[in-house]
């Protein structure tokens, strides 16, 4: 069982957090999050899960919400190379959704490679209707190769797609992997961020998609097999069984 929390969730059945990462790692995230505001971080955090703990009658576990307090002055949060260094994929996902990315992307410095834009149906709910509406947007997708150099990293030039809507004119950003698309379309990058289990392929009806979360409506259930390939849609597949995305 999760007990959940907007910042960092808690599984019951292991009596740890969500991540299997170190203590240090977790403070590092928690101090990006409360921006190194301590009493903001006991308020919301540490109180939440300790009368959590309570309720769920596993205080025993109170220890380690105490160690994370204790280790809070010793640590910074992650710093851009840190963050880009992570091995663990979905934890290095979250650490940067706590990251301000475009101010990130400034102080790195960015060129803009190419753009694209795409017409596309948001499945909507309607509460006064009571039911669901599909809702046409227009999405500019940019293609940004960010310098890498400052991060110490090998590959000196790190591609961002930032997606924004015309109706509302939200922006957020995506990290995408130089190897996995053409190098030159956003469309194709953004596509190619959408990584399934190949018996999936041919099975999918529609496609959810919440920033790094994807949802498959399926046509039939499919179980991947043990060390199955993963591979990813191309741009059209990709565009053709979206319809839904925040």
């Amino acid at each position: 069982m999760l007990i959940t929390h907007d910042v960092l969730s808690f599984d019951t059945n292991k009596n740890y957090f969500e991540f299997n990462v170190d203590e240090k790692l977790l403070v590092k995230y928690l101090k990006g999050v409360y921006r190194n505001d301590k009493p903001r971080f006991i308020n919301r955090f540490v109180n939440y899960f300790k009368a959590q703990f309570i309720a769920h009658k596993i205080e025993y576990c109170n220890y380690m919400i105490d160690n994370l307090v204790m280790l809070w002055d010793d640590f910074n949060s992650f710093t851009y190379k840190e963050a880009f260094e992570l091995s663990d994929r979905n934890f290095k996902s979250k650490v940067f959704s706590s990251i301000d990315i475009r101010e990130m992307i400034d102080n790195l410095g960015v060129t803009r490679i190419n753009t694209e834009g795409k017409e596309l149906i948001n499945k909507v709910w309607n509460e006064q209707k009571g039911e669901f509406e599909l809702v046409p947007y227009h999405v500019i997708y940019e293609l940004h190769h960010v310098c890498g150099e400052k991060l110490g990293l090998e590959d000196k030039s790190l591609p961002v797609v930032k997606c924004w809507c015309t109706t509302t004119n939200e922006e957020h950003w995506l990290w995408v992997d130089n190897n996995n698309f053409d190098g030159k379309s956003p469309l194709d990058a953004i596509a190619s961020t959408c990584i399934i289990y190949e018996s999936m392929k041919n099975h999918i009806k529609h496609i959810i998609r919440q920033g790094d979360v994807f949802l498959f409506e399926m046509t039939e259930d499919i179980v991947p097999k043990e060390n199955e390939k993963l591979i990813r849609l191309s741009k059209e597949k990709y565009f053709d069984l979206l319809k839904s995305q925040a």
